[in-house]
């Protein structure tokens, strides 16, 4: 039996304004979507009896609205638009049976959560593991990765940062090609499964973040534009057409992004959302997509004792992303900055292009330790300086997400290989003393902290074939300077199954033991309000190509990295106080001087 009701006080009581499928009771649904292009919409099941239709009625704005009963919780259903063809919700909770298949109603409520004493992650105590979870483990389910939670605390990991969820094409992907926003991917668990791992990180006192993707959507399973334009007339993405936030149906486009944002944060408890290059969202408005995402966390978070992060993934500094133009809103809490990190790639591997900004070695490892960046955004150019921070203030430092490696360092090369891979275990582990003693928030991607022998290359499983041959050639094309030979397509399953880390024999347990004491090192000086940037010096030696991070205080924390080359002649450095930690030797050493050779890192205090 179906009903449909359109009353405002009805539509209050069931929660008609949130999008998709709402559960009401165990029996009966409200169902919720923008499809102005339709003149009809129907509910669709199928029963033993067959295909069974509840048609929706129509509201202002091109809504389609309607509860039925006999439909609850775990059952499917498409939406029959015009009598013609049966799609996916756009905002499906869950796609059990992949992007073209039915949409499964999900009852938010249902699921027991066990962290009503967490209270989230301070900003200055982010320490992010990136993780991709169909390759983090052998299974690469939620409830696999579950069972090593306890490693990565144990490490000193405080955030864990997963790809992008948003169901996407196939058996596996990196998670950038999601069309079903809503729903969690189904190859890595239920709904219910991811709830139970972010409650379990949670126990631990570990955030969970999620990377998530609102400039485009991927090419497979895409159906939004017959129900709605969805997509921008004037703006277009590398990946795809861009979502029309500045167009005529702005403030419908908006409210799906915003509810989705709200979405995982309340329905899932995710601490905080990456953005996914962030300057493809493109909104001329004056008050942008940005601001109402962030008004709505910014309420959102009033009724939560959860604190919560956005990260924007810029890659580039732009302050603008950091400071709204009226300064009591709510802006980005930070942004992923990867100068550091290709300068460190550019000195050791000076042809291995992965962005196509320049990077230029030593001195620019130097200058981007000194300022976080060396460029800016949102048009990209070389930073300047002089213009920038006046006064001497560094405080901005503490809003930069930076790495040694990220999924993209990693798989934008051909062969997925990591950076021991490409340089050796002793340059990634001096280079790592910068990144994990910086004043910045530092991100690990996973298996960088074992340096696991497994690659992560760019994988994608779509089901249509003339795609997946389209993916095989753009991706050459794409970096057309690399030496292509022997790698493997991103459609060949093996570029999935290879980048599976999760076997001990490929661990490396000496850079797991030097991770760890940076890490514990970090968290015993930053808990007093150390690791200050104001405090920060830097300093860079031409001669020797040794980088030197010093912190001011009674300790006075230095870092000493020596990056020249392997087999480079040894130098003797002078210092007052103990090494803490020694990247090629025995710790807690005393003396006034040490041998560093070509890639070794210590770090000393006065006491």
């Amino acid at each position: 039996m179906s009903q449909t009701e359109s009353t405002d006080a009805t539509a209050d009581r069931l929660g008609a304004t949130r999008l998709g499928a709402t559960p009401v009771d165990p029996t009966t649904t409200r169902f919720r979507v923008w499809a102005p292009k339709r003149k009809t919409v129907e509910v669709e099941t199928e029963g033993a009896s067959g295909t069974t239709l509840f048609p929706l009625v129509k509201e202002t704005g091109g809504y389609f609205v309607g509860t039925i009963d006999g439909l609850g919780p775990n059952d499917c259903y498409k939406y029959r638009l015009d009598g013609e063809v049966s799609r996916p919700d756009p905002a499906s909770r869950f796609q059990p049976h992949g992007v073209h298949g039915p949409s499964q109603v999900i009852d938010p409520n249902a699921f027991d959560w066990q962290d009503d004493g967490y209270c989230g992650v301070e900003k200055s105590n982010l320490v992010i593991y990136e993780m991709h979870v169909g390759s983090y483990t052998e299974e690469g389910t939620y409830r696999a990765a579950i069972e090593r939670i306890g490693e990565l605390k144990d490490l000193g990991f405080t955030a864990i940062e997963l790809l992008p969820l948003a169901q996407s094409p196939g058996k596996w992907n990196w998670g950038y090609d999601g069309v079903n926003l809503f729903a969690p991917r189904n190859t890595f668990g239920s709904p219910a499964e991811l709830r139970e791992f972010i409650d379990a990180c949670h126990q631990q006192g570990i955030a969970v973040l999620l990377d998530v993707v609102y400039n485009h959507l991927g090419p497979e399973g895409n159906y939004l534009s017959e129900f709605a334009p969805y997509f921008s007339r004037k703006h277009d993405t590398p990946w795809g057409g861009a979502f029309g936030y500045d167009g005529r149906n702005g403030k419908h486009i908006s409210r799906y992004i915003v509810e989705n944002v709200i979405h995982w944060l309340a329905e899932y408890h995710f601490d905080g959302l990456r953005f996914d290059a962030i300057h493809f969202m493109f909104d001329d408005r004056e008050e942008t997509i940005h601001g109402e995402i962030c008004d709505a966390v910014e309420q959102y978070e009033k009724t939560t004792n959860r604190t919560i992060h956005l990260i924007a993934e810029a890659n580039v500094y732009d302050h603008e992303l950091l400071q709204r133009k009226q300064t009591h809103q709510r802006a980005y809490d930070s942004m992923w900055c990867d100068c550091l990190m290709h300068s460190i790639y550019s000195h050791a591997v000076p042809d291995l292009d992965l962005t196509q900004r320049d990077y230029n070695g030593p001195d620019d490892i130097a200058a981007a330790l000194r300022h976080g960046y060396l460029y800016t955004g949102p048009i990209v150019t070389r930073a300047d300086f002089d213009a920038a921070h006046t006064g001497g203030d560094k405080s901005h430092l503490h809003s930069l997400v930076i790495a040694l490696q990220t999924h993209d360092s990693v798989g934008n090369h051909p062969h997925g290989k990591r950076l021991h891979h490409v340089t050796s275990v002793d340059y990634q582990k001096a280079a790592a003393a910068l990144v994990l003693l910086y004043p910045a928030i530092p991100l690990v991607f996973m298996g960088e902290e074992r340096a696991i022998d497994a690659p992560f290359p760019f994988f994608v499983d779509f089901e249509d074939q003339g795609l997946r041959r389209a993916v095989d050639r753009g991706r050459a094309n794409e970096y057309p300077q690399h030496e292509w030979d022997g790698a493997l397509s991103p459609s060949d399953p093996q570029a999935y199954y290879k980048a599976k880390c999760h076997d001990p024999s490929q661990w490396n347990t000496d850079v797991l033991h030097w991770y760890k004491s940076l890490l514990q090192l970090r968290h015993e000086f930053r808990q007093p309000g150390g690791l200050n940037a104001n405090d920060l010096t830097v300093d860079y030696d031409k001669s020797t190509h040794l980088f030197k991070l010093t912190y001011a205080g009674k300790d006075e924390l230095t870092v000493h990295s020596r990056l020249a080359t392997e087999n480079a002649e040894p130098i003797e450095l002078q210092f007052d106080g103990r090494v803490r930690l020694d990247s090629r030797g025995d710790e807690n050493q005393s003396g006034s001087s040490i041998i560093l050779t070509g890639y070794h890192a210590i770090v000393t205090t006065k006491s």
